[in-house]
């Protein structure tokens, strides 16, 4: 498991799969948001998963998303051993005001 910011908008990931020994890498572009009705991080959590492929090899994973008021865990999964996948790195993106203002003016 690996944490990001709750705030993200979007996240790229990547690792070394462990089948064909390439880096693989995928882009969520959109990620759960906490449920901010709630009061505490276990009645603010949001939760949603994905199945991607390898970019090389064709072989079949799955994310899982967790958001709460206070942070973000992705969890990478083989499809195949259900084993959870290790040095899963993350990259943050944010919508900067300049974007939102032209998007949604």
């Amino acid at each position: 498991m690996v944490s990001f910011d709750s705030l993200a908008d979007s996240l790229k990931f990547s690792f070394i799969c462990p089948h064909c020994h390439q880096k693989t890498s995928f882009y969520l572009m959109h990620l759960p948001s906490p449920d901010w009705s709630g009061d505490t991080a276990a009645s603010t959590e949001n939760y949603d998963d994905v199945d991607f492929c390898c970019d090389h090899c064709g072989h079949d994973y799955s994310a899982d998303i967790f958001v709460n008021m206070y942070e973000g865990n992705l969890v990478v999964t083989d499809s195949d051993t259900q084993k959870e996948i290790e040095n899963v790195e993350i990259k943050e993106k944010y919508v900067d005001e300049g974007e939102y203002e032209a998007a949604y003016a």
